[in-house]
C-alpha cells in the first residue's frame, strides 16, 4: 500500500497548511509522497486548492520529484497545458 500526503498534510486536516511548502518539505523529509494542487496564474505556477497561494518555482517542483513521487492536481485546463510544454 502506498499512503500520500493530501497536500502534504500527513496527521490530518489542518487548515492553512493544506498546499503550503513548509508542509510538503516536511512530509517529503518523512518519506510520504504527496499530492499538491497546481494552478498556473500570473505567468507563474501556485499551489493553492481554491486560488493561487503560494508561489512555486519549476526548480523546487522538480527537487521535490527527484525525492518522492509528487501527484500534481492541476487546477484548470490552463494548467494542464502549460505544464505539459
Amino acid at each position: 500500500m502506498k499512503v500520500i500526503a493530501h497536500r502534504g498534510l500527513i496527521n490530518g486536516t489542518q487548515n492553512g497548511y493544506e498546499n503550503y511548502p513548509k508542509t510538503i518539505e516536511i512530509a517529503i523529509d518523512a518519506g510520504f509522497d504527496v499530492e499538491i494542487d497546481l494552478r498556473y496564474e500570473f505567468e507563474d505556477f501556485w499551489l493553492g486548492h481554491d486560488k493561487a497561494e503560494y508561489k512555486l518555482s519549476m526548480a523546487t517542483l522538480e527537487k521535490w520529484a527527484s525525492r518522492v513521487a509528487v501527484y500534481a492536481h492541476c487546477k484548470t485546463i490552463y494548467t494542464v497545458q502549460t505544464f505539459l510544454r
